[in-house]
Formats: structure tokens, C-alpha cells, sequence
């Protein structure tokens, strides 16, 4: 029944929400709420892990990151769970409903700390409700990227982080409470052991995505100097250019219906570039081969190389 209604939805709202790429030929993604684990169910902490990643993958670039409003928005609108927006068999019409390339969802399998109390001579002392002790605050994150277009999985792992850092910490009944109060923005929550355990996870999830999403620029302006012909790139040091690097540049076609409505979008390289001078937000380079020329309003890309895990760190 969810996927005869979610499937009419879709033939209604294809060409309205649209699944098109931004100006930028970048890709959208849905970040669909984490399953919390039985203990937090029902409270904000799968709200907050959701805003937390969004954040993340807005600062990685590379892709469009619909905002959680929107996403509840909608999937109040055409009766979507969660757990069905990731299921292959109906990932595609889910898609075209929400007018996003990819879904990325799972499940908050591990949250919390255990507690290891430590005694200063034979007493354990309490201070304004936290304590001092050694303890493990552990995050487990159970990820799915989703192929919106095709219902392909593309990546599925499981996400671990701890912090086994000595320092006041949250006892059990606070940190639950913390999580019902649903600010994870206070000092409180970023000093805590489970607050840098979540950060962690969450740095991990979008690093793992970051190959899926490699930054996408255009080509401001281009022209020819001595007998070189140089590019102006609307991106630079801020987006991790640096001289010396390669880049592909591609021209976009879109195809539109009748109605000029947007229907199929394809790419076809036209030639590759390299740095040579980086600003902050943009960059010239050499256009070392075109075919055809490489011309003003073209885009360009360049693959993410993933982030070693010891610099993560």
C-alpha cells in the first residue's frame, strides 16, 4: 500500500520537486532520520544526529543537502517512513518524490557511556550532578548510502567512535536528560565524552561519503596569454585547490519535454586543467588539453582523495 501510494506521488511531483542536479551540477541528498536506539526512542537525539550530519555535509561540498524541515515537510505530506525510503525496492520513487539523487539513513545501534567511578581516598565524589571518574562514551552508527535513481546500495558500514578521555563526565540519568532537553549546541553536550564521541561518528560517516561527492565548480572566464590559454575557476583554497592539481572539465547538455520541463541531464569532457595561482575562492589554471574549447560557464571536478583516519583524529 506505501509503495502503490509513494509511486503515484511520484508520477504526480516528477518535473515539480524535480531530481536535477543544481546549476553547479552538484547532487542532492536526503539525510533520512536514524533509527534511535530503545533507550532514546522518542526523544530529539535522532533530530539532532540528523542536524549534526547535515551540517557536515554542507561544510564538505560537493552536494546539495536538503534541509531536515523540508525533508519532514514532505514525508508528512506523501506518508514516507524512514525505513522505506532506504528500502531498494522504493528508494527510486521516493526519490523522485523528494527530488534527491541519494538517500542516506540507518540506524543508532550504540549511545552512551560506561561508567568506571574513581575514588579519591576511598570516597567517589560527586560535583553538581556529574562525576569524576574514567569512562567510555561509545557511538555506533549502522550507515546507508542510497542510489535514489537506481536503488543501488552504495555503501553500507558500520561507524564506531569512543572517548576514553579523563575529565567530568555525564552520569547516566544527565546525559538522558541532556538528550530530552535536545540542545546539542551547549558547552555542556561539546565537553562531555559522549558529546566528542558523537562528533567523531559523525565525522567519520561524511568522510566515508566524501568519495561519493567530489566538489564541483564552474568556469568563470577564460583567456589566452603568450600562446597559453588560462581558466578562471570559481573555486580555490577553501575547497582544497592547490597548484599542481589536475582537474576535468565537462560541459552539461539538459534535455527538457515539451514542457520544458527538465528530464534527462548528461556530461561530456571537454578537456583538463592545471592549478596554477590559488586565492581563497578562486583559482587560474593552464588548460593543458580542450575538445572542444573550453569555454566560460563550463563546470569542473576532481576526485576526493579520503581523509587518512590517524588525521581525522
Amino acid at each position: 500500500m506505501w509503495f502503490r501510494t509513494l509511486a503515484c506521488a511520484a508520477s504526480l511531483l516528477v518535473g515539480i520537486s524535480g531530481a536535477s542536479p543544481s546549476a553547479a551540477g552538484m547532487k542532492r541528498i536526503a539525510v533520512v532520520p536514524f533509527e534511535s536506539t530503545a533507550e532514546f526512542r522518542g526523544t530529539p537525539l535522532s533530530r539532532g544526529l540528523t542536524d549534526m550530519i547535515i551540517t557536515e555535509l554542507v561544510k564538505l561540498g560537493g552536494v546539495q543537502v536538503i534541509e531536515r524541515a523540508q525533508l519532514e515537510r514532505l514525508m508528512d505530506e506523501h506518508r514516507l517512513r524512514a525505513d522505506g525510503l532506504l528500502d531498494p525496492a522504493t528508494a527510486v520513487a521516493a526519490g523522485r518524490v523528494l527530488g534527491v539523487d541519494y538517500l542516506l539513513g540507518g540506524r543508532i545501534t550504540e549511545f552512551g557511556v560506561k561508567e568506571n567511578r574513581t575514588l579519591l581516598g576511598g570516597v567517589a565524589e560527586a560535583v553538581a550532578g556529574a562525576r569524576y571518574k574514567q569512562s567510555t562514551a561509545r557511538v555506533v552508527l549502522d550507515l546507508r548510502l542510497v542510489d535514489a535513481s537506481t536503488g543501488r546500495i552504495l555503501l553500507a558500514r558500520s561507524v564506531q567512535a569512543e572517548d576514553r578521555s579523563a575529565s567530568v563526565g555525564l552520569a547516566g540519568g544527565r546525559l538522558r536528560d541532556l538528550v530530552l532537553i535536545g540542545n546539542f549546541e551547549t558547552t555542556e553536550w561539546a565537553e562531555s565524552r559522549i558529546g566528542r564521541a558523537t562528533r567523531k561518528a559523525v565525522s567519520e560517516v561524511v568522510q566515508s561519503l566524501a568519495p561519493y561527492f567530489p566538489p564541483v565548480g564552474r568556469v568563470s572566464a577564460v583567456y589566452e596569454r603568450d600562446g597559453t590559454r588560462y581558466a578562471i575557476l570559481d573555486l580555490g583554497a577553501f575547497a582544497g585547490l592547490a597548484p599542481g592539481r589536475e582537474l576535468r572539465i565537462y560541459r552539461e547538455t539538459v534535455v527538457r519535454d515539451s514542457e520544458g520541463r527538465e528530464v534527462w541531464r548528461e556530461a561530456r569532457d571537454v578537456g583538463r586543467v592545471r592549478v596554477e595561482e590559488v586565492r581563497n575562492d578562486s583559482t587560474r589554471a593552464v588548460i593543458v588539453t580542450e575538445d572542444p574549447a573550453v569555454q566560460e560557464g563550463d563546470l569542473f571536478t576532481w576526485e576526493r582523495q579520503p581523509q587518512p583516519a590517524e588525521e581525522r583524529k
